[in-house]
């Protein structure tokens, strides 16, 4: 009897989070260009093409469009997940339904598991983060996925005997290790002996039995999955993903006729599936769908083959150094993430990574204060203030009224006002930080001063800053005192304590800067909504007045400003004096009454009315020394407004390039006939005239006659060798066909399809770039599920002409956004002269 070879893939997928702690949004990352962040950038690389990735057939088109994620064993980080839930719902639903799927491909066991909450390292948690954070990831998990997970990741699968035991506690039934990380293997059956694998050799193709070594209880037990090491290595370092047989022949011959069950197990960072690796996603696809059945591999899950082959050996993990835990991801254990072990990603010559010590050293010590404000203040709001901690999760989840209010009806003590609720969602937020500074990527990387580590400084400081109130001495100043410690290998960059002042510091958004952002913004908008949200933030509009003489405004408010995290209200009064376009400065105070804002106003509008042109010479102390401009906005809408103000400035400017250009248009054509180069005081302004020509020319319509315009221009550009910033003429092709194949679609209106093709050549003809991803999607649901019953009726009825014509419309659609339509074509063959000979149907 032939033995059934198992194959499993597991997907690690999980991005640091990168949100501004003080915001809870992403700001704009200039490195991710053209993507407005990183986030966006992986997940358009990797997260969304495996919902959709492609299988090619003969000359590459198209044949099928699979979600890898109903074939592969996967998790996301609930931090990123609720980022792509947000920002992309089409791929966060398409992950959902493969889990559900998967649940009735693999006898009721889905592929997702849960992860731990933020990528703590486990080991080096305290008990009560150690809990929380595998509490969370499995509320997070539930809350999503609508079942229960019956395993968790362990971030960079770190692990020891108190993590074994937490695991046990919350009812997980298995997890996935490195083969480095099993010390020793023996039967379940009584008095066997023990067999050494410390060096990797343990068999791979079975799951196995360990028990908690904290207790010593035959019932406490967790079963434990070993990835193939040498395969596993080989898709992150070897580029199996670049020919999918390649990939293939490597799992057959890594199948050994000695093993127990004839199973590989790879475990993989899931981002080698498109964005380490490009077109990663096809390659695994096409192995999937395609190689694998030929080959009669079974595509299983760990849950599926866990029920159908328990475990027959017991597993007893290595301790590692000092008994700390082991990882996938340090040979020295789980050193990379506390101490200079020599683990690095690179970096500078004579570079050394002994920050990190002191970097956890300080954490640690802020961490421990929070815990005596969080045991101390928590007594009057909770009834178990870390229980409540543990059930936070629920209102992260879910921020609305009757979430929150239904967490302190299980947590609160009695029933309390709003402003206690207040307090108590504050401390809760102290609490969320203070383990998000404990992200792993801090420590993973070469030096203090990377991006990773200042993101978790800045949770770090947010931390500081929901606790100071309930402090007895400056929390912050404690940190930066405990990172004076930890030394860049970067010169310039100082220690820890500078990269916090140079770095961290500068994110901070105040409630000022909040209000600063809406008064400037209000200058250049309808500013009749009475509220107003920036990010989680809610700004009522209490009063708004605006004063102006000659040039220069002045705007008085008065606004009260809500989170929607913490609840809390503050009020401030503002007067932002600008000249429209040019300068902004913002005063902004709080204030406790209507009276106190009247006194304000009246004597701002006084100083105003009587030295309009230096107003803030005059301006009496009483609003404070501070002053806020337009670098204090947020930093996407700080760009925005930039651009407005230099909008009528550039238009001067290309008026000047247009006097220049057409003023030696005549020579350019002579230089060019010459051979010699345009210099660039022509180039420069000749690139500028014309990108503007034809952007203008496309964005007055798809007409034929703007269109060959703008195919007067692109012949000129070429003849001269100009290059043409096609940026927007790209967006708006892009926009315009997308919303045509959506309504094709919706309505399979011929005439939609036939404006599509025509749309298409148009920006083919302009030397455009389409995207052509969303749109082949769509055409392949058509292809899928509204092409039979078309294709049905043509074949066995007497056809309509209608129909005929948009079967034909469907297969051109198909065949020039690079589907292969062969094998339709085949079933339509012959009924071309049928249908010819019929005066019905060619009248």
């Amino acid at each position: 009897m032939k033995e059934t070879l198992w194959l499993i893939i597991h997907g690690h997928f999980y991005q640091p989070p990168r949100e501004n702690p003080w915001i809870e949004a992403i700001e704009r990352q200039p490195s991710a260009t053209p993507y407005h962040d990183w986030n966006e950038r992986i997940a358009d690389e990797c997260y969304t093409v495996n919902t959709v990735s492609r299988i090619l057939g003969k000359d590459h088109r198209i044949i099928d469009i699979v979600n890898n994620y109903k074939k592969i064993s996967f998790n996301i980080g609930p931090t990123l997940l609720s980022w792509i839930q947000k920002f992309t719902p089409t791929t966060y639903q398409a992950i959902l339904d493969a889990d559900k799927q998967s649940i009735n491909d693999f006898s009721g066991h889905g592929n997702a598991i849960a992860q731990a909450y933020n990528h703590i390292i486990l080991p080096l948690a305290n008990e009560r983060d150690k809990i929380t954070q595998i509490v969370w990831g499995l509320k997070d998990f539930e809350y999503r996925y609508q079942r229960q997970a019956e395993s968790i990741w362990l971030p960079e699968t770190a692990v020891n005997d108190a993590t074994i035991s937490a695991l046990i506690d919350q009812g997980i039934k298995y997890i996935i290790l490195s083969p480095y990380q099993a010390n020793r293997v023996r039967s379940l059956k009584k008095s066997s002996r023990w067999h050494d694998v410390s060096n990797g050799t343990i068999d791979t193709s079975q799951p196995y039995r360990c028990f908690d070594n904290t207790r010593k209880s035959h019932d406490r037990y967790i079963d434990i999955f070993f990835y193939h090491g040498e395969l596993s290595k080989a898709v992150a370092f070897d580029h199996l993903l670049r020919d999918a047989s390649t990939f293939m022949n490597r799992i057959i011959q890594s199948y050994n006729q000695h093993t127990m069950h004839h199973c590989i197990s790879i475990c993989t960072d899931g981002e080698s599936y498109g964005h380490h690796e490009a077109f990663g996603d096809m390659g695994l696809s096409y192995m999937l769908h395609k190689l694998a059945p030929e080959k009669n591999i079974r595509i299983t899950n760990y849950g599926e083959f866990l029920e159908l082959h328990p475990p027959t050996m017991e597993v007893d993990l290595k301790s590692g150094p000092n008994n700390e835990g082991t990882s996938w991801s340090c040979f020295h254990g789980v050193g990379r993430w506390y101490r200079d072990c020599g683990c690095h990603t690179g970096g500078g010559h004579g570079w050394n990574q002994k920050w990190r010590q002191p970097l956890r050293d300080a954490l640690d010590k802020l961490r421990n204060e929070l815990i005596e404000i969080f045991n101390e203040q928590g007594k009057a709001y909770f009834k178990d203030p870390w229980s409540a901690r543990n059930g936070y999760i629920d209102v992260v989840l879910d921020r609305s009224d009757e979430s929150v209010a239904a967490f302190f009806k299980t947590h609160g003590k009695c029933s309390m006002i709003d402003q206690e609720i207040a307090t108590a969602l504050q401390l809760l937020e102290m609490q969320r930080h203070a383990m998000l500074m404990y992200t792993s990527c801090g420590w993973f990387f070469n030096d203090i001063s990377g991006l990773e580590t200042v993101q978790v400084m800045s949770y770090a400081a947010r931390a500081c800053e929901l606790g100071n109130p309930f402090a007895f001495s400056d929390l912050q100043l404690m940190l930066m005192e405990k990172l004076k410690q930890a030394e860049s290998n970067i010169p310039e960059y100082g220690t820890g304590k500078d990269i916090y002042t140079d770095f961290v510091l500068p994110s901070l958004v105040s409630s000022e800067q909040i209000v600063t952002h809406y008064a400037i913004q209000s200058t250049l908008e309808n500013n009749t909504n009475k509220e107003r949200h920036i990010h989680h933030v809610s700004i009522l509009k209490d009063e708004y007045t605006k004063y102006s003489f000659e040039d220069d405004a002045l705007v008085l408010g008065r606004v009260t400003l809500s989170s929607d995290i913490l609840r809390n209200f503050e009020r401030f009064a503002f007067a932002l004096f600008y000249v429209p376009n040019q300068r902004y400065t913002c005063l902004v105070r709080p204030i406790k009454s209507d009276k106190e804002y009247e006194r304000l106003k009246k004597r701002t509008v006084e100083i105003f009315q009587d030295h309009p042109s230096d107003f803030l010479i005059h301006i009496d102390n009483f609003w404070g020394t501070s002053r806020y401009s337009i670098k204090d906005m947020l930093f996407d809408d700080r760009e925005n407004l930039y651009k407005t103000i230099l909008a009528e400035r550039l238009q001067a400017i290309r008026s000047h390039y247009y006097e220049i250009y057409e003023q030696n248009k005549r020579i350019l054509i002579e230089l060019k006939e010459l051979e010699i180069p345009i210099p660039n005081e022509l180039k420069i302004p000749t690139e500028v005239i014309l990108s503007g020509q034809f952007a203008s020319f496309v964005e007055d319509g798809f007409q034929r006659d703007d269109i060959a315009h703008a195919l007067d221009v692109l012949h000129f550009a070429d003849k001269l060798s100009i290059e043409l910033d096609k940026a927007i003429p790209e967006k708006l092709f892009q926009e315009k066909i997308e919303n045509q194949i959506k309504q094709f679609f919706t309505t399979l209106d011929n005439s939609i399809a036939n404006e599509l093709l025509k749309n298409y050549e148009h920006a083919l003809n302009l030397k455009l770039h389409i995207r052509e991803s969303k749109i082949q999607n769509y055409i392949f649901k058509i292809l899928r599920d509204k092409l039979p019953p078309l294709l049905s009726e043509i074949i066995n009825n007497p056809p309509l002409k209608k129909t005929y014509d948009l079967v034909n419309s469907i297969l051109l659609l198909a065949y020039n956004f690079n589907f292969d339509i062969s094998e339709i074509k085949d079933k339509l063959k012959g009924l071309e002269q049928q249908f010819s000979d019929n005066p019905d149907f060619w009248p």
